[in-house]
């Protein structure tokens, strides 16, 4: 998002899916904002979350970081 507020709003709709956290970032000189829902060990836990997500209308995908 370019605005926080659009992210806070999201973040406050997700929190039920688990912990949020919004990430900011700098895109070509502007700021971004990223919300990004839980932390797992397990890949799958991710996949079954992103699942329940698009069920309830949400877009999201899981992300294996390193």
């Amino acid at each position: 998002f370019s605005s926080k507020a659009n992210a806070d709003r999201l973040a406050s709709e997700l929190s039920r899916f688990g912990s949020v956290n919004i990430e900011p970032s700098l895109k070509n000189g502007k700021t971004l904002y990223r919300v990004q829902v839980g932390g797992f060990s397990e890949k799958s836990a991710a996949s079954s979350l992103a699942k329940n997500m698009k069920a309830s209308g949400f877009d999201g995908f899981a992300v294996a970081l390193s």
